[in-house]
């Protein structure tokens, strides 16, 4: 029988689907090829209508490369939102997923504006 072990990204982005799934937020992984643009985010998903671009990373250390900074910046210019989550800041992520559902859908949509919005490790 052979194991596979789940690398520490992979393990996060696992944890952080079955987050969104328990969630019922809509999400998918694109899948990276010759067709797809380069740098683009691990995760799409949508939050209270919003689109947003999730990159995951193992813990805060590993940093976004210029690529995914630049496509992070694409999403913002078209109004998307951005958010990195990393084995140090999942914990905070599912905290503010719950208080985020416990408001009236009018009111959510602005609840997690303040926390997609610049990609960056402010909540380590």
């Amino acid at each position: 029988m052979v194991r596979t072990t789940l690398t520490p990204e992979a393990k996060v982005k696992k944890d952080l689907k079955r987050l969104l799934d328990d969630h019922g937020i809509f999400h998918f992984s694109p899948i990276a090829g010759g067709m797809t643009k380069a740098g683009i985010p691990d995760i799409i998903a949508c939050f209270g209508g919003d689109f947003a671009g999730i990159e995951v990373k193992a813990t805060a250390k590993h940093k976004l490369t210029s690529l995914q900074n630049r496509r992070a910046q694409e999403i913002q210019f078209a109004g998307g939102r951005t958010l990195l989550i990393h084995a140090d800041n999942l914990a905070w992520f599912a905290e503010l997923l719950v208080d985020y559902f416990k408001f009236s859908p009018a009111k959510r949509a602005n609840r997690l504006v303040p926390f997609l919005c610049p990609l960056q490790n402010d909540h380590d």
